[in-house]
């Protein structure tokens, strides 16, 4: 089963919204929309997998986080978990690179390997307070597309 998940009638009006203009595209729609009720977290050995895998840049992290669970909820983590999981475009990671608190070996180090890699779309998380949205973006930042009708595109043809 395919979701799109909803915390506000806000986000719920624009992801039907999505699912309307997909819809009069003649697209068969599959995906579900439902509210958000429970979040439950991976399990530890899923959590910033690709992270913890970049031994140099982990080294960091350790040091800011000492405490696991400091780790795991940690935004910049999970940020550069994203880029260096192919999410994310080149120019975004520029942008907020200085937030992070990597030492400049670092940020070199993740800068080559966001610039070198090729294809993927990313779901890029817009986060509010409390709430989460999104919008599909490939890496060029040529195509931004509003919430959720991407992803109905992509899952469901």
């Amino acid at each position: 089963m395919a979701a799109v998940f909803f915390h506000d009638d806000e986000q719920k009006r624009l992801a039907l919204l999505s699912k309307d203009r997909m819809k009069e595209q003649k697209k068969n729609i599959y995906t579900k929309i439902l509210p958000l009720t429970n979040f439950y977290n991976a399990e530890d050995y899923h959590q910033k997998h690709r992270l913890r895998s970049d031994r140099d840049i982990m080294r960091e992290f350790n040091a800011m986080y000492p405490a696991y669970e400091d780790f795991i909820n940690s935004t910049a983590a999970a940020r550069i978990n994203g880029y260096l999981s192919g999410y994310g475009s080149f120019e975004d990671l520029k942008d907020e690179l200085s937030g992070f608190g990597l030492s400049h070996s670092a940020e070199r180090k993740l800068l080559k390997i966001v610039k070198n890699r090729k294809g993927k779309i990313a779901w890029l998380v817009l986060h509010a307070p409390g709430k989460m949205s999104g919008a599909f973006r490939s890496y060029d930042d040529s195509d931004i597309i509003g919430p959720a009708s991407k992803f109905f595109n992509s899952i469901d043809n």
